[in-house]
């Protein structure tokens, strides 16, 4: 088969960049988040408030995996719930104060992660692998 070797190699690339985006985020005194959390502040800092549901869409993440990762950003202080203003059945998820003023140093790891990770490649290339990424990622 073409493919031999494939799996292993991504499972390996997944390996390290989840060790090395722990080293980064030790270096910069936010070693209580986990790389899992990035994507839920992230996608919390780009609006005011999320439902559940919302997040778990964008992330791509199922509902029970979110809850419990909101769950600890929570208990951590890094997000808040609140009701909803127009129906209290609802519950949204915003940042807190405390994860905006670590913004600075998340914004400082990212980049850190994206300088080393795609060093010497050109943006045809990337445009490539990102192509490749997302065919694999709708045969899932």
């Amino acid at each position: 088969m073409r493919a031999r070797g494939l799996i292993q190699q991504i499972a390996t690339v997944r390996e390290k960049t989840h060790s090395r985006m722990e080293q980064y985020l030790r270096e910069y005194d936010l070693g209580e988040i986990a790389p899992s959390h990035g994507s839920i502040l992230i996608a919390l800092d780009r609006t005011d408030s999320l439902t559940m549901g919302e997040i778990a869409e964008i992330v791509g993440r199922d509902k029970s995996t979110l809850t419990v990762l909101v769950n600890r950003l929570e208990q951590l202080g890094y997000v808040k719930r609140q009701a909803d203003a127009q129906d209290l059945r609802i519950t949204r998820i915003s940042l807190t104060d405390r994860a905006r003023k670590a913004r600075r140093k998340f914004t400082i790891v990212s980049k850190k992660m994206n300088q080393q990770f795609f060093a010497g490649f050109q943006d045809s290339e990337l445009n490539e692998l990102r192509r490749l990424l997302s065919k694999l990622q709708s045969n899932l």
